[in-house]
């Protein structure tokens, strides 16, 4: 079985709803080194936390903290209140800074990420600073156990309203699946339709074909397992969501109700049961197939057993999310760990993402 690409995260520094001061004091103790290139360097347990993205040259970067103030106008740019100096690190030189996302070409600063209004803040060289970067500006939301907040604040940065299953292009807003709506006929049946989310129900988002099957479930999935009972908890309604024979999909974006190609702001998901960190976590990618971000689901902090992953955009680029449930499919033959099984069982609920826009091809 393919488990989630976690190449890219080296280490990470886990704290349970620290003090803002305790959290500034931890930081800089991991090495340097260990941060470049690490998504999750402030998760923050149960706590949500807002991540940015690796800097593209992490061999020209090292590692800084501050105290930030979201701006309340515009979540891609914070203020940076006060610094932390720490010997050997270099640190935010002045504070009330103001670190604006779309200046990456221009700047040499760059947020790593915030947690409970702490930032970390890397130093690049110019050269690390591309334009590129600088039309790619994202907001990304981690959360484990009680994940409503997170889950609110995901919303409100793609935006209302919820567009539901209007037929065509929106001015503004998100769309939602939460699989409830389901007719009974497709439920816990092995053959839900790819396209159900295009065309029976339209919002603009469809299956890759040739999965295996894909399965809504409102009984945990005990039909394909019956050890399953209990062990999928789902975050609204009772129907929950997975592939079958694999533990990774691919899902497009079309204009709703149309064939038309599209790409969205934002894409986030709602996974029940991860149980261990790295084996969950979504890949957004633009049109012409390169990766915007990779996100790693935090594994679960509580009985309840949800996790949230979001990322958002400024302008709408994800065309397609490549989407990793676990490190197993589910299966008359898995359990999950929790339960003696040697791999880490996930399933999905909410799917929470932005108004699919035509990108002209």
């Amino acid at each position: 079985m393919k488990s989630f690409p976690i190449n890219s995260i080296r280490s990470r520094l886990t704290t349970q709803a620290l003090p803002v001061s305790l959290l500034c004091a931890l930081v800089p103790l991991a090495n340097a080194h260990a941060l470049r290139g690490d998504i999750g360097v402030m998760h923050a347990g149960v706590a949500q936390s807002d991540v940015l993205r690796p800097l593209a040259d992490a061999q020209n970067a090292w590692s800084s903290t501050a105290v930030c103030v979201p701006i309340s106008n515009d979540p891609f740019r914070f203020e940076i209140v006060s610094s932390v100096a720490v010997s050997g690190i270099r640190m935010v030189e002045s504070a009330q800074d103001v670190l604006d996302f779309d200046d990456l070409a221009t700047t040499t600063e760059e947020v790593r990420s915030v947690s409970n209004e702490v930032c970390v803040v890397e130093e690049v060289a110019p050269a690390a600073a591309t334009a590129s970067q600088a039309t790619a500006s994202r907001r990304i939301i981690v959360a484990s156990g009680a994940i409503e907040g997170a889950v609110a604040e995901f919303r409100a940065l793609l935006g209302n309203p919820n567009n539901g299953a209007a037929i065509g292009e929106q001015p503004a807003g998100r769309r939602e699946i939460n699989w409830d709506g389901v007719p009974v006929g497709l439920t816990n049946i092995s053959h839900f339709p790819a396209n159900f989310f295009n065309g029976i129900s339209p919002r603009g988002l469809q299956y890759q074909p040739g999965l295996r099957g894909l399965e809504v479930s409102d009984n945990s999935f005990i039909n394909i397992n019956p050890a399953y009972a209990g062990e999928f908890i789902p975050f609204s309604g009772q129907k929950m969501f997975s592939p079958l024979g694999t533990n990774e999909s691919d899902v497009l974006f079309f204009v709703a109700g149309t064939h038309i190609n599209a790409a969205v702001t934002g894409f986030g998901v709602v996974f029940s049961d991860v149980d261990k960190d790295g084996t969950t976590g979504i890949k957004l990618l633009d049109e012409n197939d390169v990766t915007l971000e990779t996100v790693i689901a935090p594994a679960r902090s509580d009985a309840r057993g949800l996790s949230f992953v979001g990322v958002v955009f400024r302008n709408p680029l994800v065309t397609h999310v490549h989407i990793v449930a676990g490190d197993a499919r589910l299966g008359i033959d898995e359990l999950d760990v929790t339960q003696g099984g040697l791999h880490d069982l996930v399933v999905m609920d909410d799917f929470i993402y932005g108004e699919p826009k035509a990108t002209g091809k």
